[in-house]
């Protein structure tokens, strides 16, 4: 399959950057190879079963959906798709792309990220039309007819392709493999179809191919030391900005890739990276501390490094921690929030209460300092609150 598709992309591109580009893809394709494997090589028979249950929760239950632009209509994005797997809309910037060699370049800002933000457009059109399968409103024959199948193997070829020696951010970790995994879940029956080799070459090519995609959740940007060797690990989630507090739970799709995968493996990383994270760093134990951002002692906390960021951040990473691990209670993964856990979350509801008064954030706190507002809001923390309110009280004595 991999010699298949690599001989697809090839034919696609300029000769002088098919070398280069082809080995990028080797690497993509090696990883989901090595990690699929892996999964394959568990036989705890309660988690195996949890596993099929959690992918039926993310087909019934989108994960991150919102993220995912759904403004063209599913019939439209259809209409504009060529027999051979484009868009015709988008079909002269890639070719601009194409002849600026823009698949080797890096960018200074996300919104520079011109290729990703392409790429992820074209994703999200696909998860419109899978979704409209899942809904029941398109039928398998639209949904998955041979141009929407060979969209997902040529998009998903270019993004494989672009270098990892460059810029590599929002797009290729967050929106790209949200994208990802809402497809393959939307068309789950026909991905299991194709995993138990009873689908065509086409549907098969395109089932690997979301599955690359979604491995760049853990994967991507490249951190240049030893986890990249092994991702599915809890250092890969430590002492990293890339990989620590919202950036690491926050906005990227892991357990939905590790339910993809079915990858018991992963879900025991990211079970104990959530417990984990849920704790407290300062200038003192920096690194000791799990991680090197989030929660501070002070109550207050820190983002992108030991930068004073009480809001988005902190909060983010540990709300999705409570999240995950609320999506495994009732598996072999459960388990009740530590002490440890607890007092850190309530010493920041109680810090973060120092820097809010009246509806209105202090400035000097976040990225948006000074930010004018009109209007009252709820404490930036308030789903966070929520959450522990809804899910998680048990954790706390009725002092607390």
């Amino acid at each position: 399959m991999i010699k298949r598709l690599v001989l697809f992309f090839c034919l696609c591109l300029p000769a002088l950057a098919v070398s280069a580009q082809e080995q990028e893809v080797k690497f993509a394709f090696d990883n989901y190879h090595r990690y699929y494997r892996e999964a394959r090589l568990c036989t705890d028979s309660a988690k195996l079963e949890a596993m099929k249950k959690l992918r039926v929760y993310f087909h019934e239950h989108p994960y991150r959906l919102s993220k995912v632009n759904m403004s063209v209509p599913p019939a439209r994005c259809l209409e504009l798709l060529t027999p051979e797997g484009t868009f015709s809309d988008m079909d002269a910037l890639e070719a601009e792309f194409e002849r600026s060699n823009a698949y080797r370049k890096g960018f200074h800002t996300t919104a520079d990220d011109r290729v990703g933000i392409f790429i992820g457009n074209a994703l999200d059109r696909l998860c419109c039309i899978a979704d409209a399968y899942r809904r029941g409103t398109l039928t398998a024959d639209e949904s998955l007819s041979d141009k929407v199948l060979k969209a997902v193997v040529h998009y998903g070829m270019l993004e494989a392709g672009r270098s990892n020696a460059v810029s590599r951010f929002h797009a290729s970790c967050f929106a790209i493999p949200t994208a990802a995994v809402n497809i393959y879940f939307a068309w789950l029956d026909k991905m299991e179809l194709a995993e138990r080799g009873g689908a065509t070459p086409l549907l098969e090519a395109a089932c690997d191919m979301l599955k690359v995609l979604g491995l760049q959740a853990y994967t991507q940007p490249l951190r240049h030391d030893e986890t990249d060797k092994n991702v599915v690990s809890i250092e890969r989630f430590r002492n990293h900005v890339w990989w620590v507090g919202g950036n690491a739970l926050a906005y990227r799709s892991l357990l939905p890739v590790a339910a993809m995968y079915s990858s018991v493996p992963m879900v025991d990383v990211l079970a104990e990276v959530c417990r984990r994270g849920i704790s407290v760093t300062s200038q003192l134990t920096l690194h000791d501390s799990f991680w090197t951002e989030g929660f501070t002692a002070d109550g207050a906390g820190w983002g992108h490094g030991k930068q004073c960021l009480i809001w988005g951040y902190p909060i983010d990473g540990t709300f999705n921690a409570l999240n995950m691990l609320g999506m495994l209670k009732g598996t072999p993964w459960a388990e009740r929030l530590s002490r440890e856990n607890a007092q850190a979350i309530l010493n920041f509801l109680r810090g973060g209460n120092w820097y809010y008064y009246k509806g209105f954030t202090l400035p000097c706190l976040d990225r948006g300092s000074y930010v004018y507002t009109a209007a009252e809001k709820e404490i930036p923390y308030a789903k966070m609150l929520n959450k522990v309110l809804t899910d998680w009280m048990d954790a706390f004595t009725e002092t607390e």
